[in-house]
């Protein structure tokens, strides 16, 4: 009987003990969901440190599987608005390897991979986005940014067109398309996409000079050069009309006009009179566009004065003022040349590209930072892109292309035959009056086995410059070299150095 008595006392402890935890796993259960909800409300408020705690604390708790994924992707959220990437990515891989399904994580996933400069992984996400939400601007616009950034154009013009379908009133999508279709050589489409954002927004910041690109590349010198004159007279009447206008800030008409000031002196050649002006302005009021324009020309001013650090730092803040302040990267690129910064000209070129995928002179500088990072190919191909782009420079894209065709060490980039046809187009364009230019010529012709005529090209450039020009000894060099019917090779460069010779 004791023992019957036993074992019922056993199996009624274990039976307390079974409902216990019972309870305790419901009781957790409860509080993990009621401090989800309460991470869920303080992302809605945009409390996000509190967000990511109550978050963290709900994944303490006994949750399903899908309120556990949907925790991980909140508070990746949180760590990418709080700049913690690196903790954001960890949660949005968790979040989405317990549940694929969460569309919106792939996005901002995405956006994560952007921002770190990771564009393949990226591009995968907006793909991924696409595929689940045929409605997604967003993942559209940024997918045919990383695009066209690849030379990828009819996929961009592809995704900037579902932009247009998805956002039909707003200019700056019929922008992005025009930009894709100039890249994709469709003028007349492009023409026509400028023209339907100048109809939605007929000041609109870009479009006019966009349009006027094109009328350029279509050879349609007269109609662009009145609408230039057409588009001043328009701004300068806009810019007066705002300045007049008795509800205007005194404090802002007054930074505005030194602004003007700097700008005039600065034009004049008076650096140290148009930093003064650009500083006092800095000091008042002005619009965030206004303040990019006015660090931004501060800089300028800086490095004409020999002021190296501080441009860059006003580059910087010209950029932190309006990120999308194009020549402000390419500005801060080209300082960052000078010290021979390659990766970083690179990395400011490609931001600008992203920004606007027509600015050529980001292509030229690009495919120098390129060429110096061992990386011919891609040189290659921005220098084509540039000159499809007919930039005001076109002779000398013409001659870094040519030069690169006929010298790189890479026996897959050159080509003799193109090489010589490029560089005669630079010749002409120049009226063969261009040293280097004739130069780039002779080591094309040495390239394509032509050293009579390589000789004769050299000993032309040679006679171009004079004595003591630092250039002259090189070309003497190769001048020899033709002679001996070796063609000439840059030698694989260093990340450090831009210093070259021939193969002997």
């Amino acid at each position: 009987m004791e023992w019957v008595l036993g074992v019922g006392a056993v199996a009624l402890l274990i039976f307390f003990c079974a409902v216990a935890v019972a309870g305790y796993l419901v009781f957790d259960q409860v509080r993990g969901s009621r401090l989800l909800q309460e991470g869920y409300s303080a992302v809605q408020n945009g409390e996000l440190n509190l967000a990511t705690a109550k978050l963290a604390a709900a994944l303490q708790r006994r949750l399903t599987k899908v309120d556990m994924s949907y925790a991980y992707a909140n508070r990746a959220y949180c760590h990418y608005r709080l700049g913690r990437p690196s903790e954001a990515l960890r949660d949005f891989d968790e979040a989405l390897r317990l549940n694929p399904e969460i569309t919106w994580a792939y996005e901002f996933r995405a956006a994560v991979h952007l921002n770190r400069g990771d564009h393949d992984k990226a591009f995968e996400d907006y793909s991924e986005t696409i595929r689940r939400d045929p409605n997604s601007s967003e993942a559209y616009f940024q997918r045919g940014r990383i695009a066209l950034a690849r030379g990828d154009t009819a996929l961009a013009v592809r995704d900037f067109r579902e932009l247009v379908r998805l956002n039909p009133q707003e200019a700056n999508v019929y922008v992005r398309l025009g930009e894709a279709q100039i890249q994709h050589e469709e003028l007349h489409g492009a023409l026509a996409s400028f023209e339907s954002a100048l109809r939605l927004a007929p000041f609109h910041q870009l479009a006019p000079a966009k349009r006027l690109h094109v009328l350029r590349l279509q050879g349609r010198e007269g109609e662009a050069a009145a609408g230039e004159a057409q588009a001043l007279r328009e701004v300068e009447e806009r810019t007066a009309a705002q300045l007049s206008s008795p509800t205007l800030d005194a404090t802002f008409k007054e930074s505005y006009s030194l602004l003007q000031e700097g700008l005039a002196a600065a034009r004049a050649g008076d650096h140290p009179r148009a930093i003064e002006y650009y500083r006092k302005a800095l000091s008042g009021k002005l619009s965030a566009e206004n303040v990019s324009e006015a660090y931004l020309n501060l800089g300028h001013s800086e490095v004409q004065q020999g002021e190296i650090e501080q441009a860059q730092a006003d580059f910087e803040r010209s950029i932190a003022s309006d990120p999308s302040n194009v020549a402000a990267y390419l500005s801060r690129a080209e300082l960052h040349e000078r010290l021979g910064n390659h990766q970083a000209v690179a990395d400011d070129c490609t931001t600008a590209l992203l920004v606007d995928p027509n600015a050529s002179w980001g292509y030229l500088m690009r495919s120098r930072a390129f060429r110096n990072l061992q990386q011919p190919r891609r040189a290659l191909e921005d220098l084509t892109r540039a000159i499809k782009l007919k930039p005001p420079a076109v002779d000398n894209a013409l001659n870094d292309l040519a030069w690169l065709l006929a010298t790189s060490p890479d026996q897959s980039v050159r080509d003799g035959r193109r090489a010589v046809e490029t560089a005669e187009q630079a010749c002409e364009m120049t009226k063969w009056e261009r040293a280097a230019y004739v130069d780039t010529l002779a080591a094309a012709q040495a390239e394509s086995g032509d050293f009579g005529t390589a000789v004769i090209s050299q000993m032309r450039a040679v006679a171009l410059v004079e004595e003591i020009h630092p250039s002259r000894a090189g070309m003497e060099e190769r001048l020899q070299l033709y002679r001996e019917q070796k063609p000439y090779r840059e030698e694989l460069r260093s990340t450090t150095t831009t210093a070259s010779a021939p193969v002997q």
